[in-house]
This record gives structure tokens, sequence and C-alpha cells, in this order.
């Protein structure tokens, strides 16, 4: 892994120690919210292992997910077996980022749409329970 620091120059890092749930985690980034560290990356069901795949079900769909994890680098654990988003929001965005707005966690991301053209949502505030990442009631 490589990360930018404050001064503006490239530093390479330990790779993520990450639970082997899926063949590909898409738009993968690592946040700090309300004292927790998680890894935030999009997915769809067929890229999640067998083994998730078997375990979890119907539950995954095309989403943003979380894994929860005790550091920067990790170990991060997959706790949140649907995405961060409900089904039944609105908006559902892919390839989800978290923004900071206001010292508050934000996910924005594409929507894709047959019928009419894709777009970035308004930003959904986020919260932590737990170990998962929930939207704001």
């Amino acid at each position: 892994m490589v990360r930018l620091d404050a001064a503006g120059t490239w530093r390479r890092e330990s790779p993520l120690d990450v639970a082997a749930v899926a063949r590909e985690l898409e738009c993968p980034q690592v946040r700090h919210i309300d004292g927790k560290w998680f890894l935030i990356f999009s997915a769809f069901p067929a890229l999640f292992s067998d083994e998730v795949r078997s375990r979890y079900g119907r539950q995954l769909r095309l989403g943003t997910y979380a894994m929860v994890g005790e550091s920067p680098h990790g170990p991060f654990r997959f706790e949140q077996s649907e995405p961060i988003v409900p089904a039944d929001h609105a908006d559902q965005p892919y390839a989800g980022q978290v923004l900071q707005m206001g010292g508050r966690p934000y996910l924005a991301g594409t929507v894709w749409r047959d019928d009419s053209f894709d777009y970035l949502n308004t930003p959904i505030p986020l919260r932590r329970v737990g170990n998962r990442l929930a939207v704001v009631d």
C-alpha cells in the first residue's frame, strides 16, 4: 500500500490484513470513523467468495460495504453482510467514498440508472453502530 503523507511524499506501507471475502474489493479506502477503523469497498454478489455467498446468500447485493479493523492496516473483518445503505433507501450508491464534512462522515457514490442518466448521490450521513457503519436516520 502507498500513502501520500502530509509533506506531499508518497510512502510505501505494509499491505492491509484483510479477510478473504471477495475476489475484488472495488474502490477500497480506509477511514477512521467514531473511534473505529473501517475498510470501505464496493462489490456485487458474484465477486464474493463461495464461502461468503453460501453463508450470507440473499443479504449480499450490489453496493458499498464496510469491514471493521483494529488499525489502519487491519486485520479487517467482514461483520456487515449487507451494504452500508439499506435496500429501501432512495439512492443506492456504488463505488462509494466516505467524505468528511463538518467533522462528520458522509457516503457519496455513483447511482446507476437503467431508465435515465447515472448520477452522484447527495452525500448520505453515516454513523458508527458498534462494529458497523449505518445511515443516520
